[in-house]
């Protein structure tokens, strides 16, 4: 019977000591872990990358034999990996496994590819370790505060006609988005802020040195550009819910491009969206951008935009409508969509009557409607190949 009392207070002994040794371990496991994360650029363009560094730091006085580190990037960013085959491959999500020495710290460090613009913080991970005799495995979320802002990388094919004259068209209209210069007042000296397009070369060639044109004025002194965050002529459940965030992406970067155009000509532009705005009920303004010192700021006003829409382009050009003087400043109106259709072009031809031109910047070439009015109206398209194409009335078409 003694025995039998001591092998039970035995096995009750070892049972609680068992219990308090995995509580003590549950609790103390990560204690003394510090964890850090940083990346080497605060701000890049989409299609660049950065590095991204992680330091784990054990100060405790014991090692941990077996740290297990999961990390996982947000939606646009991802880990570039080497891979023997390929050379390398993507992915948004890595495990690292560790051996931590006491008072040591293992630093490992990614790059990372930046694929949509947008404002991120990540660097979460999750730490997973083993009791030593493997009885009990746990785990812990550590926090990271690495930021990154990723600007609109815009479209060169159409940055270089966007708002210039690209297109030599047979048509007796204005060649694109800016309006012709009025004639050539003078001319002077080339300076590093002058663009190219303006070099007088017969000028230049008897003078011996690099000179400008200078013209009395400019028609447009700004203009503004509408983005259309509806993605499909009918998104699903005919709600407001963006179905196609890539082809907004697509319309955000033809932005970019517009952007980079009127500051290349030190135009004013101003950009309106049916996204989330202070106001109920209003469209989103972005206030004016004007010249090179100001696209930076041009730049994250556009990766901070949401993927949101707050109302349906039927609305929108509505409320356009009710008040053209306010959105069409300077007569010159650029419209940017994934689609076109035929309540758009009507919309075109009701913004003519009021002295505006409409351009149209489409992102896809299988949702639009062919209806396009024969003059006030200009259409580019983006075709899968990457490259742009104007869309003339049926009566203008080259044969």
């Amino acid at each position: 019977m003694k025995i039998a009392v001591v092998f039970f207070l035995f096995c009750a002994a070892c049972y609680f000591t068992h219990r308090l040794y995995l509580a003590h371990f549950r609790k103390k496991a990560f204690s003394g872990l510090s964890y850090t994360v940083k990346v080497s650029h605060d701000e890049r363009f989409g299609g660049e990358t950065v590095s991204f560094s992680q330091t784990i730091t054990n100060n405790r006085a014991y090692p941990i034999p077996c740290l297990k580190v999961e990390t996982t990037l947000p939606t646009g960013l991802w880990f570039l990996l080497p891979d023997g085959k390929e050379g390398e491959r993507r992915s948004t999500h890595v495990d690292s496994v560790f051996f931590l020495p006491a008072q040591s710290s293992v630093t490992r460090t990614w790059f990372l590819y930046c694929e949509n613009r947008g404002e991120y913080q990540f660097g979460d991970v999750m730490l997973l370790t083993e009791e030593p005799f493997g009885m009990l495995s746990i785990s812990e979320r550590m926090k990271g505060d690495a930021r990154l802002r990723i600007l609109p990388r815009p479209e060169e094919k159409l940055c270089g006609f966007a708002l210039q004259d690209f297109y030599q068209s047979s048509h007796s209209r204005s060649k694109g988005f800016l309006p012709e210069r009025s004639l050539v007042r003078s001319t002077r000296e080339y300076t590093a802020s002058d663009t190219f397009r303006d070099i007088h070369f017969k000028v230049s060639a008897r003078q011996g040195k690099l000179m400008v044109k200078e013209y009395d004025h400019q028609k447009t002194d700004i203009y503004n550009v509408i983005l259309n965050m509806q993605s499909r002529i009918m998104e699903p459940h005919g709600g407001l819910t963006i179905s196609r965030p890539d082809h907004i992406e697509d319309c955000i970067r033809i932005c970019a491009s517009l952007l980079d155009s009127a500051a290349a000509e030190q135009v004013p532009i101003t950009l309106y969206a049916n996204t989330r705005s202070e106001e109920e009920g209003a469209l989103f303004c972005s206030g004016d951008f004007c010249g090179q010192d100001e696209l930076p700021a041009a730049y994250r006003m556009l990766a901070a935009i949401p993927m949101e829409m707050s109302m349906q382009t039927e609305k929108m050009l509505d409320l356009i409508l009710s008040d053209p003087g306010v959105y069409a400043r300077g007569g010159k109106l650029a419209f940017v969509s994934a689609y076109l259709d035929r309540r758009m072009l009507q919309f075109a031809e009701n913004m003519q009557k009021h002295g505006v031109e409409t351009a149209f910047f489409i992102t896809t070439t299988y949702q639009n409607d062919e209806s396009i009015p024969e003059k006030g109206v200009t259409v580019y398209v983006r075709y899968p190949s990457g490259d742009y194409r104007e869309v003339y009335h049926e009566a203008n078409r080259a044969t």
